[in-house]
């Protein structure tokens, strides 16, 4: 019998946890954390984490969104193993580098893990953790299969995560616009992979109404809340703003280019949907840059390295894994 040697199964896992979305999740976790230390007034502060040193706030903040993000993602593709095994037969599980029987237990740990660390923050982050994880339920289970549907519970699935451990932050601004980034771009790699069933021109009505109602919902809650303007912080747009500009220009050079096949298509989504997660974290570092917060801007920058250094680790391994199936296909 022959074993897998530690270097390839850390990249197996790596790869397995999608690790552009699973670090983005950890720093806009931290974003709303360090937020509310120096925007929210006490009323708004969740007491339990505040009573905490900051490391084990920050530790909270990572084993919530690393555990709901394995246990969805880990769930998904036990799901969809069987189109994995015709459609991506060099993934992890489907190759069988990854036993589905460890990725099950794995994700119900990591599970129990957000769930465990709850705990130390109060109930009504349990309850938001206990929705979050039932909103990566429906997902999987049938969101994912209904496009407009599964887009805009993608985007709704990161706000919650967000909030767990401030549930009672009024400023929802950086979560409203993680969500619509998450929804916009989320389409876009939809559309030019060519997924099905294809989006209809009902489908995109579906998602501009469902993304402008919660949109507005979050809007309503921030004025409820009296935190919709930031008046002791001007200039607090300044940063995300500049870093929405820069993306909306890299995205329409990256995707003017003629793209000849599908397969040239999905590469190209493939490396637009990393691309938009990652640059999820660059947000969270303008808001604090913006905030005058540099030590913090400082801590998110170095979880964008850390998580753009692993992506692009993982992402050439798994083209390396793929062009060996592929000559082994064609030489057979």
């Amino acid at each position: 019998m022959t074993t897998t040697p530690a270097k390839t199964q850390l990249v197996d896992w790596l790869e397995l946890s999608r690790p552009e979305h699973l670090l983005s999740a950890i720093s806009n976790s931290w974003l709303l954390v360090l937020l509310s230390v120096h925007i929210e007034p006490v009323s708004h502060q969740n007491e339990a984490l505040m009573q905490m040193p900051i490391g084990v706030r920050l530790l909270l903040a990572t084993l919530i969104p690393a555990g709901l993000g394995i246990f969805g993602i880990g769930f998904n593709d036990v799901l969809d193993l069987k189109h994995d095994r015709t459609f991506r037969p060099a993934s992890p599980l489907a190759a069988g580098r990854v036993s589905v029987r460890t990725a099950s237990l794995l994700s119900v740990g990591c599970l129990l893990v957000a769930l465990g660390a709850t705990t130390l923050l109060g109930p009504l982050s349990q309850f938001l953790c206990v929705i979050t994880a039932g909103a990566i339920l429906f997902f999987n289970i049938c969101g994912k299969f209904l496009p407009a549907t599964g887009l805009i519970s993608m985007g709704l699935i990161r706000v919650l995560t967000m909030f767990i451990c401030v549930p009672r932050m009024g400023f929802a601004w950086p979560a409203c616009m993680t969500m619509a980034h998450i929804i916009i771009c989320m389409a876009l790699v939809y559309a030019i992979q060519g997924r099905r069933p294809r989006m209809r021109g009902h489908d995109l009505g579906q998602l501009a109404a469902g993304t402008l109602f919660w949109t507005v919902l979050l809007v309503l809650f921030m004025v409820m809340r009296q935190a919709a303007l930031l008046h002791d912080h001007p200039k607090v747009w300044v940063g995300p703003l500049t870093a929405l500009g820069v993306f909306v220009l890299v995205s329409v050079i990256y995707l003017r280019k003629r793209l000849p096949d599908l397969r040239a298509r999905r590469q190209t989504a493939q490396r637009f949907g990393q691309l938009a997660m990652l640059w999820l974290i660059v947000y969270d570092v303008s808001w604090m840059l913006s905030l005058g917060q540099i030590t913090d801007a400082g801590l998110l920058f170095v979880v964008g390295l850390i998580a753009v250094g692993i992506a692009t680790f993982v992402t050439v391994k798994r083209q390396l894994v793929i062009a060996s199936v592929d000559y082994r296909v064609s030489d057979a």
